[in-house]
């Protein structure tokens, strides 16, 4: 049931010699399509081929992927031919698709159980643009919090009505206004992410939004291969891959489940996408959790199978997930998209010490720094039901899950607190813990607590019940607004023995840029500004090693942290100062026509840039007469084969060769 929409990922494992990677290895065919044409990219990490199939495949068909003997890893291993096959779903009726929307409407806004019935309500209309704040909340409680501030969303959680408050706020633990967001539907998860941008789920797009420190929109993110959105998560990271969920829905006979002949099942997916917004790695539900291990009922027209709300990759870089409808957090791995472990539900491989009812509907899995997991226990099906935030420690040897931590929100009679859905847990810096609870309809308890490691609430905020707001998440943050330079765009280039010219992404937002750098071993730094991303260091001394980092100056008056620090070595002094050094760089590589060529020179002078084949036949020539200092050539290499190539550049004191690859 794989989407006609899909394109080919394929990861050995190992980083690819660039050079053995080209159309003619890989065979696409469908069984009603036949074979495909397609484009082929290799990925920022070296590792992931991605292949886009110039038309979407046929429904209901067979499709066969053959990998051709041909491809080496960097450390000349041969990967030896193998082959693997999917089918794709039938085709759905307009009506169908409709329907699958609707339903899916209603199961992400209720996170609850969906009938036939509901279904046939009409959805509520949003409202006009008005925005504002003032009265949506009150700070009840205000003694000695973290310090930062709060980002949250609001929204009417009395089904589909909308209020002049729906939006998404940043406030001051005093309860000051900091941001208040333009009017949108519904809105989930306002964060900023690794990399330093702001992100929200948007639901007038149906995607993520990305924005920068001034609140301005500069981008927005859709789940790929055909596959629909989801609300619930969306992180980017600082090397820029972005991770999300995303959801498919299918038409299945549930019949030996007690259910319909032609029930509609909605299951999620995870995605990853590279810098390029190439999806890298894919991981579907229904492809690893069986029908039965869901806490639905199955007997139902509609069943949200598995409701995967928050993933984050963990310190090796595999992924931890959150599957409300499985009653489970589990750990999956990054290239094969097997579990790792699974805590909780019918497939719980752990022992609970200290916690026998467990955690029951949860959502917001996080690990913590001292290995701990993190969540926020809804527990609908606690009896009675009531809300916590818990922290387990996981004993891997033995197996075992120990409740070492535990907030049991109450309400204002005090009672155990009750939220249905939605809720997250943020442990602070100084060891505190920021709890919300998410989705309920009782005006008898408040939204968002900060409490101490014993139990002490020390923040308290309601939101607006006579509007019936609820939040989805809310995190604090000691929040630098304006967004770090990507380090790794940060790039030394162009070193001779004397100058280097440093490079970077450019920042949205940023006004002007700093870049310090000092020889290795000093403890004075040099800094220098500039309006663009890059500058030119000049004056350097031969055959020593510098350290250098940027940071971005934004519109709205702040400074980003710096970069990271990286190094570069400046050329010995055997080669002269009135030299002009060959050196340059090619992108991008692999290129399907469009090349350039960036370089430096001392002095004006004739240059020649020439691709040769393997053989060395030369099958392009250009020369041109440059004028000193930096200079960019852009050449259309679409006329030739896909093939490798060694493009040279010539001047008047040498040559210098690369290597690249032509799609």
């Amino acid at each position: 049931m794989i989407s006609p929409e899909h394109n080919i990922i394929i990861r050995h494992g190992e980083i690819l010699d660039a050079s053995s990677v080209n159309k003619d290895v890989f065979i696409i065919h469908g069984s009603k399509s036949g074979d495909h044409t397609f484009r082929c990219v290799i990925s920022r990490d070296q590792k992931t081929i991605v292949l886009y199939p110039d038309q979407p495949f046929g429904f209901d068909e067979n499709v066969t992927v053959t990998v051709n003997a041909g491809l080496r890893t960097n450390n000349a291993g041969n990967i030896e031919s193998y082959s693997f096959s999917f089918s794709t779903h039938r085709e759905y009726s307009p009506e169908e698709k409709t329907y699958f929307k609707k339903m899916n409407t209603l199961s992400m806004e209720m996170e609850q159980p969906v009938n036939e019935q509901s279904a046939n309500e009409p959805l509520k209309e949003p409202g006009d643009n008005e925005r504002e704040i003032s009265g949506s909340f009150t700070i009840i409680t205000n003694t000695n919090p973290a310090p930062g501030d709060v980002f949250y969303d609001a929204w009417n959680g009395n089904f589909f009505g909308s209020t002049k408050f729906d939006g998404y706020n940043i406030i001051t633990n005093d309860g000051d206004s900091v941001f208040a967001s333009d009017k949108i539907s519904t809105c989930f998860d306002f964060s900023i992410n690794p990399d330093g941008y702001l992100s929200v789920y948007n639901s007038d797009k149906g995607g993520f939004d990305i924005l920068d420190s001034n609140y301005t929109v500069i981008d927005t993110y859709y789940p790929g291969n055909g596959y629909s959105s989801d609300p619930h998560e969306f992180t980017r990271y600082a090397n820029g891959n972005a991770f999300l969920v995303a959801e498919e829905t299918h038409t299945v006979n549930m019949t030996q489940y007690g259910g319909s002949a032609n029930a509609t099942v909605m299951t999620t997916i995870i995605q990853e996408f590279d810098p390029d917004k190439n999806v890298i790695f894919e991981w579907r539900a229904w492809d690893h959790i069986t029908i039965p291990e869901s806490n639905q009922n199955l007997a139902f027209s509609y069943v949200d199978l598995v409701h995967t709300n928050s993933i984050e990759l963990d310190v090796d870089g595999n992924i931890i997930e959150s599957n409300r409808h499985l009653d489970q957090v589990n750990k999956i791995d990054i290239n094969t998209g097997d579990f790792i472990w699974r805590l909780g539900g019918v497939m719980n491989q752990f022992t609970f010490i200290g916690d026998d009812e467990r955690f029951k509907y949860q959502h917001d899995a996080r690990r913590l720094a001292n290995g701990n997991i993190t969540v926020f226990d809804d527990g609908n099906t606690h009896v009675p039901a009531h809300s916590a935030a818990k922290e387990y420690q996981l004993d891997f040897d033995n197996m075992t899950a120990t409740l070492v931590w535990k907030f049991q929100p109450l309400t204002y009679s005090g009672t155990n607190a009750y939220f249905y859905a939605m809720g997250s847990a943020q442990r602070l810096s100084n060891g505190n813990t920021l709890v919300c609870g998410g989705w309920d309809n009782s005006s008898n308890q408040s939204n968002i607590w900060e409490v101490t490691p014993d139990g002490e609430v020390v923040w308290e905020m309601a939101l607006d019940n006579s509007k019936s707001l609820v939040g989805y998440r809310a995190l604090k943050y000691t929040w630098i607004p304006c967004a770090p330079v990507n380090p790794n765009s940060v790039k030394a280039k162009n070193v001779t023995n004397t100058t280097a010219k440093i490079q970077w992404k450019a920042v949205s937002n940023a006004v002007s840029y700093d870049v310090q750098y000092r020889k290795q071993g000093s403890t004075n730094w040099l800094l220098k500004t500039s309006l663009t991303p890059a500058k030119n260091l000049k004056n350097l001394q031969p055959n020593k090693t510098y350290q250098y980092q940027v940071r971005a100056h934004c519109a709205n008056g702040f400074a980003a942290d710096w970069s990271p620090i990286k190094t570069f070595t400046t050329l010995p002094q055997r080669l002269l100062d009135d030299e002009d050094i060959v050196s340059f760089q090619l992108h991008p590589n692999p290129t399907d026509g469009a090349l350039t060529i960036d370089l430096n020179l001392k002095q004006d002078q004739p240059v020649t840039f020439s691709v040769y084949d393997l053989s060395g036949k030369l099958v392009f020539t250009s020369t041109q007469q440059l004028s000193a200092g930096d200079q960019s050539l852009n050449f259309d290499m679409s006329a030739l084969t896909s093939a490798v190539y060694l493009a040279e550049v010539k001047t008047q004191s040498g040559n210098q060769t690369i290597k690249f690859v032509k799609e």
